[in-house]
């Protein structure tokens, strides 16, 4: 069970809250905990919670995933509170033209950009995968081919032909950008921006490699082995850390997201972690009861029709649908099979059959 409180309790709004109800909550909510404003020792913490609850409910899809399947449904689906860019949610809502959060408080004139001059995670990659049936239920491992970026081997990643000068900026003295500095009536209003001497790289190339032209990155088809947990299904999205695009100024990479799309299977049918077999039993075996052998996911399973029993009866069995597990391999939640009766009757008889059947029909009229 997640410890997490749930989303609209965090932002005091009803399940059925609008959009517009759910952001009206958000700026209230963001205003009281925002730790410039509120000294509360957990003001922080409940300032993050905050943002990542309006984050997910004001995401149409997540918010849809949210409902069905919890905070669970979400972090199987690669969403983590870690992600959630709590600056850009803020400035959406409030404004600011690219200024820091905290500066709305403060009543200061400076202004900052979004650009940083230090380390930068990388770009997340995206691709989709097709899976059989049984692969998207049991889990599998599939070999990707991955267009990213990597480190040019030619100048290793300096930017600069070898044997050539690469140098730090003297304007912006490695830091990617300059402050900018004018006067506002009474205020003294300082500008961050990308260094235009040298494009916010921070560095000087005195001849620009050839093969990656200054960037210090080339991008390559990549093949990467991954582990796809059990219980997938078509639209599921799963986040694997770190092997996205490679960082800026040697920041992290950014992350790969695998987006799931299943096909369907020759007798089995699904509804989320559950699964539907319909079977044909004989006049017979519906009548007088009996054994038959029936599939699953994983073997065969012998159970018992009971006499008399009807066309379109469920026979429930527990445990034998599909297991939702995480990325770790940690079964979350495990579905069950449901076997459908279907009589068959023959459209064909032989003399015997008829006369059987006709003895039959005149003793239990």
């Amino acid at each position: 069970m997640s410890s997490k409180r749930d989303y609209y309790s965090v932002l005091g709004v009803e399940k059925q809250s609008s959009g517009r109800d759910i952001k009206q909550a958000y700026r209230k909510a963001a205003m009281k905990w925002h730790p410039d404003r509120n000294d509360a020792p957990e003001a922080e913490d409940r300032f993050k919670e905050v943002n990542e609850a309006y984050s997910v409910l004001s995401d149409s899809e997540k918010r849809q995933i949210y409902d069905r399947f919890g905070h669970s449904g979400l972090e199987n689906r690669g969403f983590s509170p870690s992600s959630v860019d709590i600056s850009s949610i803020f400035n959406e809502i409030f404004g600011g033209g690219g200024g820091s959060i905290f500066d709305f408080f403060s009543g200061g004139s400076r202004q900052r950009t979004s650009r940083r001059a230090g380390p930068q995670k990388g770009r997340d990659v995206a691709i989709e995968v097709n899976l059989t049936f049984e692969e998207a239920a049991l889990g599998s491992k599939k070999s990707l081919n991955i267009p990213r970026s990597d480190k040019c081997s030619t100048c290793d990643g300096s930017g600069g032909m070898p044997g050539t000068d690469v140098s730090t900026c003297s304007t912006c003295h490695g830091r990617g950008v300059v402050q900018y500095v004018r006067q506002q009536g009474f205020s003294r209003i300082i500008t961050e921006g990308a260094c235009n001497d040298c494009n916010g790289s921070g560095k000087k190339i005195a001849k620009p490699c050839k093969k990656c032209r200054g960037t210090g990155q080339v991008t390559k088809e990549e093949s990467i082995d991954v582990a796809i947990p059990a219980g997938v299904n078509t639209g599921s999205r799963l986040r694997i850390p770190g092997l996205g695009e490679l960082g800026v100024r040697d920041g992290p990479r950014g992350d790969l997201y695998v987006l799931i799309r299943s096909s369907t299977h020759e007798f089995f049918d699904r509804d989320g972690l559950d699964i539907l077999l319909d079977v044909e039993i004989s006049f017979p075996l519906a009548v007088l009861g009996g054994k038959i052998q029936v599939p699953t996911l994983r073997d065969e399973l012998e159970i018992t029709i009971p006499p008399g029993t009807k066309g379109n009866e469920i026979f429930r069995l527990r445990g034998k649908g599909i297991q939702q597990k995480n990325m770790k391999g940690k079964v979350l939640e495990t579905g069950s099979q449901f076997v459908r009766t279907k009589i068959k009757i023959p459209q064909k008889l032989s003399k015997e059959q008829e006369k059987a059947i006709r003895a039959l029909s005149e003793v239990i009229s």
